[in-house]
């Protein structure tokens, strides 16, 4: 028994954190589970629609799809990516039964001919896509980042691969094209640090809370981008400038393009 502050800790067989279930023997089956239940309650939300009507085009099921039920089965899909055929074979059931009744296919209608039609594709290919766009976001990395570092050290047991070995072999084939080629580190620009670089000679208040500024008189207007004013010359160069200014959305003009900052209600 292991104790925290004289507390026992309780022993389980699975844990879910930050949305994805993991097991004790991390295979992620229970994750795959989960996924593919909650991508076909979904796929049954989008189905339910087409029920009787035939004046849906089809092109809007197929946006329905990728935007009601491929979150599901994609969600950090990275992680859990080195998941056993069985288990992989549930998402792609569950991919296949929303695509043919969004077509209004017959139950027997081949997979590959209907991800043809619909321009969907493959799960397994759609896989191998993630994971190479997560080996190179941690490639460009600096050479310190601990990602980097893991992915250098990271291992597998015969057939059992943790996450980041399963998509470095995953991605072995976009290493090979990538050799010779220099790529370019992670660049992040900061709110503050465009601020401290640009002359700004207009601010224009679009929205205050829920109000629209056209409904507003000129006086408000002014009363707005004058508050506005302030606390951006208050708070200039501060890398927490905008987590204060909580109820507007406001389009500063300067030296550049126009650059648009959202400022959301906490």
């Amino acid at each position: 028994m292991f104790l925290i502050n004289d507390q026992p800790i309780q022993q389980v067989t699975s844990q879910k954190y930050l949305g994805i279930i993991l097991d004790a023997q991390l295979d992620f089956s229970l994750q795959a589970e989960y996924a593919a239940g909650k991508a076909k309650r979904a796929s049954a939300k989008v189905s339910t629609l087409y029920d009787g009507r035939e004046d849906i085009p089809v092109q809007t099921g197929i946006s329905l799809y990728k935007t009601l039920v491929c979150p599901h089965m994609e969600y950090v899909i990275p992680v859990w990516a080195a998941m056993s055929s069985g288990d992989l074979c549930k998402l792609e059931k569950v991919q296949a039964q929303c695509l043919r009744q969004i077509i209004g296919a017959k139950a027997h209608s081949s997979t590959v001919a209907i991800e043809v039609i619909t321009g969907i594709v493959p799960v397994r290919i759609r896989i191998r896509e993630l994971c190479c766009r997560e080996y190179l976001r941690i490639k460009v990395k600096d050479q310190n980042h601990i990602l980097r570092q893991l992915l250098q050290e990271t291992f597998r047991v015969s057939l059992r691969f943790c996450p980041l070995e399963y998509f470095r072999i995953m991605s072995k084939q976009l290493e090979r094209a990538l050799d010779g080629c220099v790529l370019e580190r992670e660049f992040s620009v900061s709110s503050s640090s465009i601020l401290g670089n640009i002359n700004i000679y207009k601010t224009a208040v679009v929205t205050h809370g829920s109000v629209k500024s056209q409904s507003k008189t000129k006086e408000e207007k002014d009363k707005d981008c004058a508050e506005v004013n302030t606390f951006v010359q208050l708070h200039s160069g501060s890398q927490y400038s905008f987590s204060q200014m909580g109820q507007y959305t406001v389009v500063l003009l300067g030296a550049v393009p126009v650059l648009q900052f959202f400022f959301f209600s906490p």
